[in-house]
Order: structure tokens, then C-alpha cells, then sequence
């Protein structure tokens, strides 16, 4: 999605927003898939209401991190730049994700 935003036509925005779309779509289902069996009865409400509010969270930090960036580099660029740690944070992931995926 940030990649495809960052063409900064119309029709790579609205890519990039479908993508966006796309990707939210899995988050629920999925996080509940990984959480629910591995959480105690005794903390469920308190795992699951932190998963519910991690990804509006996490759209306020980019909101934070997006002005700064935004105003120094353009706004393209600074799109750019959040692929760095979304593809940090995939890498690390990747190398614990057969342990999740064995179901």
C-alpha cells in the first residue's frame, strides 16, 4: 500500500487504498485465531482489548510520525520510508511464524 501510494497519481492512491482495505480485512479474524488458544480464560478480556485497540494505535503513530516526515522530505518520499519498518517488522515475524502456523 505504501508503495503503491507513493506514485502519487490517482490511480496508485486509490491502489493503495484497496490494498489498504485489503489488509485490514485479515487482521480480526487472524489475531483472534492466534490469541484465543493461547491466552488464559482469566486475561481474554484484557488480551482482546488490547488487540482491538493496537491497530487505531497504531494509526495514530504513523499519523505522528507521518507529520514530521511529511513536511521534511515530501510526502512521497516519506511513505517510502514507512515501508522500512513494516518490512523490519515482517522480516522478524517471519522467523516465528512457523511456530503460529502449525494448525
Amino acid at each position: 500500500m505504501l508503495l503503491a501510494g507513493s506514485f502519487g497519481n490517482i490511480v496508485s492512491v486509490v491502489l493503495g487504498a484497496a490494498l489498504l482495505g485489503l489488509a485490514y480485512g485479515a487482521t480480526a479474524p487472524d489475531s483472534a485465531h492466534l490469541l484465543v488458544p493461547r491466552t488464559p480464560l482469566r486475561m481474554m478480556n484484557l488480551v482482546l482489548s488490547i488487540r482491538q485497540i493496537g491497530v487505531p494505535l497504531g494509526g495514530v503513530l504513523a499519523g505522528l510520525v507521518m507529520a514530521p516526515l511529511t513536511l521534511s522530505l515530501w510526502w512521497q518520499a516519506a511513505l517510502l520510508w514507512q515501508t522500512l519498518p513494516v518490512l523490519l517488522t515482517v522480516l522478524l515475524l517471519e522467523s516465528i511464524r512457523r511456530h503460529w502456523d502449525v494448525d
